[in-house]
């Protein structure tokens, strides 16, 4: 094993880390013809909760994962939900 990383190589491995989670889970979502589950707002707070993401993190596991999937349809917003009377 070598030696230990100093703390700002440390950091940058486990910002990488959060971004390759992200993607990850994201491209689960992106399958071919399947339609945007939520917001990309919904989908980050899921991912800062879950997966540990800051939005910078998010934000490149985002794109890598519109870039792998072939879904630059993502990059439109999601249509306007309607609230339910209450």
């Amino acid at each position: 094993m070598g030696a230990p990383l100093n703390p700002r190589d440390q950091a940058a491995l486990e910002a990488r880390e959060r971004v390759e989670r992200c993607r990850a889970w994201l491209k689960t979502l992106m399958a071919p013809g399947r339609a945007k589950p939520a917001t990309k707002d919904e989908l980050f707070a899921y991912a800062r909760d879950h997966l540990g993401a800051n939005r910078s993190n998010f934000n490149a596991g985002w794109d890598l994962a519109i870039f792998d999937m072939g879904r630059e349809d993502w990059y439109l917003p999601s249509p306007k939900r309607r609230q339910r009377d209450q």
